[in-house]
């Protein structure tokens, strides 16, 4: 619980418990030496994460405030309430007396905040919106869901200037039902409201910047309206002079504002953008959207390695064919192959560390619909000292060999091979599966994680 009544908040008062929320997080030394709030079973897939859940009308439950240098993952971020902060009708919060109620305006708060990592955060369910986040410089934001906000999942509008500098990076975010709060218990969308009602509604808004999208499926909805000249927005500037669009290698259907190949002032749509169906399965079943490609889908094979994650949204490696797929999917045909990963602390990587920090090297393996053959597994390192390579039973030694051969299976939680401090220098660790079990390092399947020491 976070707000008053919580722990440690025995200083705040019930009438102004909106001010009652925790300082900002301090910020780390340096960029590879950050402030690191991590949740139980962080590195372990982070299957069940811990819940903050805000209570008595706190303006936030997480603040970043000037903090720089920071790693928050494996949370779920909530409250216990189904109302909405000045909702028109029978929603409301509770606002005029204390107490008010198991509700939280705001999960994350941030302003002014540099070099921050969210990772496999959960973050539904507030009365106002998720995240408020203003003038953010180098962000990295992987595996976050936001939805069911009474108002909107990503505010980017803070006081005053609020454009974010450096680089913003976004991958495997969910973003959905924003607008339309979400039950509590129950988690169920309910009361969309628009803004004819006084709602809101946005997904994501941002300050004056470029935003550079890549790799998309963007399917629009009329059936909301009920006007088929009335289409999804994608981008929507709004007087906002410093907003532009950079858009290419997108998928853009049923959708206004985007023509592509065409740019204006506001808007670029490059030359490999597709204005044309998608073909993808189960675009939208009531509060499940499916978004896999068809066989002859446009987006198959069509998208850049620019920015790409090297596995999808469900794990699996790209690509699965002769390029990467656009959309949060790719293609499988025939049996689904094996997904080998491989992270350091938790991390997909490239990872920066400073020296005498200890290094957790995690494997999974996700099977795939192969049957359970025997397979060479190799867990090899490249480094500045040389090759190594780890066999089971005894441990890393110098060279390249295979670790064991083994039955191909599910491999979870994350199996833990090294954990100390490692010299400074570069590090490329590989973890492969090899279906042809010959003893030659021609892996079928891997993957890799890059580490840098410093």
């Amino acid at each position: 619980m976070m707000g008053f009544g919580a722990p440690g908040a025995e200083n705040c008062d019930a009438g102004g418990s909106f001010d009652c929320h925790m300082p900002p997080i301090p910020s780390g030394p340096h960029p590879s030496t950050r402030t690191r709030i991590l949740g139980e079973g962080w590195n372990s897939g982070c299957a069940n994460p811990p819940e903050l859940w805000g209570a008595e009308r706190t303006n936030l439950i997480l603040n970043l405030t000037d903090s720089s240098n920071v790693e928050i993952y494996c949370l779920e971020i909530t409250d216990h309430s189904s109302c909405v902060e000045f909702h028109s009708g029978t929603l409301a919060c509770g606002r005029d007396h204390p107490p008010y109620g198991p509700w939280a305006a705001a999960g994350i708060y941030a302003k002014d905040p540099s070099n921050v990592l969210l990772r496999n955060l959960d973050n539904h369910g507030l009365a106002y919106g998720e995240i408020q986040a203003g003038r953010l410089s180098d962000w990295s934001v992987d595996n976050v869901r936001i939805a069911g906000n009474g108002w909107v999942g990503w505010d980017g509008d803070i006081a005053v200037d609020d454009s974010n500098s450096g680089t913003l990076l976004f991958r495997h975010w969910k973003v959905e039902w924003n607008g339309r709060r979400e039950s509590y218990p129950g988690g169920e969308p309910i009361s969309c409201w628009a803004q004819s009602a006084g709602g809101y509604g946005d997904g994501v808004g941002t300050g004056a910047e470029t935003l550079h999208v890549r790799n998309n499926i963007f399917l629009g909805d009329m059936d909301f309206h009920g006007d088929a000249d009335d289409l999804t927005f994608l981008f929507y500037q709004e007087d906002c002079n410093g907003l532009r669009m950079d858009s290419d290698f997108n998928v853009v259907h049923k959708i206004k504002g985007v023509e592509c190949g065409i740019s204006d002032l506001y808007l670029i749509s490059g030359e490999n953008d597709f204005c044309q169906d998608p073909l993808v399965e189960d675009p939208l079943f009531e509060n499940v959207y499916g978004m896999t490609s068809q066989v002859d889908s446009p987006a198959k094979d069509s998208g850049t390695n620019e920015g790409a994650p090297k596995s999808d949204i469900a794990g699996t490696l790209r690509p699965m064919g002769k390029g990467i797929d656009r959309g949060a999917y790719e293609y499988i045909e025939g049996p689904r192959p094996p997904s080998p990963d491989i992270r350091v602390n938790s991390f997909d990587g490239p990872i920066a560390l400073g020296t005498g920090l200890p290094v957790s090297l995690t494997l999974s393996l996700d099977p795939g619909d192969l049957p359970a053959s025997h397979a060479d597994w190799w867990i090899v390192a490249s480094t500045e000292f040389g090759l190594f390579f780890y066999i089971y039973g005894t441990g890393w030694q110098s060279g390249i060999r295979r670790c064991v051969i083994a039955p191909i299976f599910q491999l979870t939680p994350q199996y833990e091979l090294l954990n100390t401090a490692l010299p400074a220098g570069r590090y490329a660790i590989y973890f492969a599966i090899d279906g042809n079990s010959d003893g030659v390092p021609d892996a079928t399947w891997w993957d890799w994680v890059e580490l840098d020491v410093k």
